[in-house]
């Protein structure tokens, strides 16, 4: 039943982004896959597509990233409230660092570029869901630091896609997550 309901939000909720939109090509097959996380009753699924590439009816390969697939679907009670859903950038992932408290759920993905831009959200589960902190950073990178604390590096290179990332230079920043309440 959690299932059928996951899906049935999933199928809701991606017909009401595609609503009208002529731009989806309806002649490529997008596999996608689930990676979920559960926090405080809740549940974040993302939602992604599978492989980079997709195949199209003519033989031609498109991005699947393309077409919008990636998202954050969150729900409490089992499956049967859904509580918020967003579409979120490629290669979303969930950090699995067991430092953070587990009042708060840290989602990274990237925008694409060769040298831009990663993401980094904090959802909040504890008393009540709620986004709390989203940054979009051209080279950079978050770090849990403690049970409610993330250090957000941006690099003060302008361009660096033509150095190695272990020779960039960052500035930090700690974000305290409890004043973000």
């Amino acid at each position: 039943m959690k299932t059928l309901t996951l899906l049935a939000t999933l199928l809701l909720s991606l017909s009401h982004v595609y609503a009208g939109d002529d731009r989806i090509d309806l002649d490529t097959e997008r596999y996608l896959k689930v990676n979920s996380k559960l926090s405080n009753g809740y549940r974040f699924d993302l939602i992604e597509p599978k492989d980079f590439y997709a195949p199209r009816t003519d033989g031609t390969t498109v991005e699947a990233t393309n077409y919008n697939d990636s998202r954050l679907i969150v729900t409490k009670d089992g499956g049967k409230e859904l509580v918020f859903t967003e579409s979120v950038s490629y290669q979303p992932s969930f950090d699995n660092n067991e430092v953070l408290s587990t009042d708060y759920v840290l989602l990274r993905s990237m925008t694409g570029g060769g040298s831009c831009c990663d993401e980094v959200a904090v959802y909040r589960t504890n008393p009540t869901f709620k986004k709390i902190y989203e940054k979009v950073l051209p080279a950079a990178k978050a770090e849990v630091v403690g049970p409610h604390k993330i250090n957000v590096m941006k690099s003060s290179i302008w361009n660096t896609a033509a150095i190695p990332r272990s020779k960039y230079r960052y500035d930090d920043k700690i974000v305290d997550l409890e004043k973000l309440r």
